[in-house]
């Protein structure tokens, strides 16, 4: 089981043949934000806005991306797995199981949806509201018109907060199956996407979405910067 750290360092580097274990030196973001957010999974209360606004927009995007892409191509499945290994070594017929098991295909299918969302619609936006502030041509469809603000306030935490219930029910029972490795490996990888998910929820509400408000705001009053295609 990898430690915290290393949980933040593995969304950075993960891809095919990429060697998780790699050189600070090469992520994607500024070495004194990959210490802040080690910081912060280390200590969740040491998260605050402030400390990330002073990042530019990109480094945050660049982050929820690759967190993304950890959340869908790797820790979903891990989580899964040991899921099915819980059913399939069932020796006690534990009913609990086999909902835990629907439980998470249910949420692995909307955790996705909401992804696909923000990576098929927002994330894009703000990408092209970067290339415009950098006073590059850009184009934007009106059909693909996204208020910013509307976004922020349909953003809601059920997922957060079912995955929490979840969380809280295996921590009851516990005791129960103290002897089972599978099961205490289950819940140290819940418990970890739990606060993972936290984190990321106040990194795109926080830090992510004011900064593109102040973006786009700033974008539409500068009448020097050429955008075609109809209104933002």
């Amino acid at each position: 089981m990898e430690g915290l750290s290393q949980l933040v360092t593995s969304r950075f580097s993960f891809g095919p043949g990429h060697d998780t274990k790699s050189d600070l030196a090469s992520l994607p973001v500024p070495l004194e934000f990959y210490y802040e957010l080690v910081d912060v999974f280390n200590n969740p209360s040491l998260f605050e806005a402030a400390h990330f606004q002073k990042y530019p927009i990109d480094v945050i995007l660049q982050y929820l991306k690759c967190t993304h892409q950890f959340y869908l191509e790797r820790r979903l499945g891990e989580i899964e797995l040991s899921i099915e290994n819980l059913v399939r070594n069932n020796e006690q017929g534990e009913h609990w199981f086999e909902f835990l098991h629907r439980f998470f295909e249910t949420y692995k299918t909307e955790l996705t949806e909401h992804i696909l969302d923000e990576e098929e619609n927002l994330f894009p936006y703000i990408d092209a509201l970067l290339l415009a502030e950098q006073k590059k041509e850009v184009h934007f469809q009106f059909s693909q018109k996204i208020k910013l603000i509307n976004f922020l306030l349909r953003h809601d935490h059920q997922i957060e907060d079912d995955l929490r219930k979840v969380v809280r029910i295996l921590g009851e029972k516990s005791g129960q199956f103290e002897d089972s490795f599978s099961f205490r490996m289950l819940i140290i990888q819940l418990k970890n996407f739990e606060l993972d998910l936290a984190i990321h929820a106040r990194m795109e509400e926080e830090v992510l979405m004011p900064k593109a408000l102040e973006l786009e705001k700033e974008i539409l009053n500068n009448a020097k910067i050429p955008l075609k295609g109809g209104d933002v």
